[in-house]
């Protein structure tokens, strides 16, 4: 949005779960894992001006390595109408 004469994107976590975890060696070197994401959540979202992004953020420090930190968007799309 504008706030003057200034572009100012905010930026709002509106949902977390962890969906992975663990302090087992090589317990995270590969695999596949599913989410659900709660009905009552609003679905992914690109306006003219505005836009709602989903997102899944990887982290955690990792002995003797560098830690990890990488974003990952992804599209939730609206819920089906019964």
């Amino acid at each position: 949005y504008t706030r003057g004469t200034d572009s100012v994107t905010d930026y709002c976590s509106f949902y977390n779960a962890t969906i992975f975890e663990t302090d087992t060696p090589r317990a995270h070197s590969g695999g596949q894992l599913s989410i659900t994401i709660p009905g009552h959540l609003m679905h992914s979202f690109k306006g003219d001006d505005n836009k709602i992004e989903w997102q899944i953020v990887v982290k955690g420090p990792i002995r003797r390595w560098p830690d990890l930190g990488n974003d990952y968007p992804f599209t939730v799309l609206p819920k089906k109408l019964t």
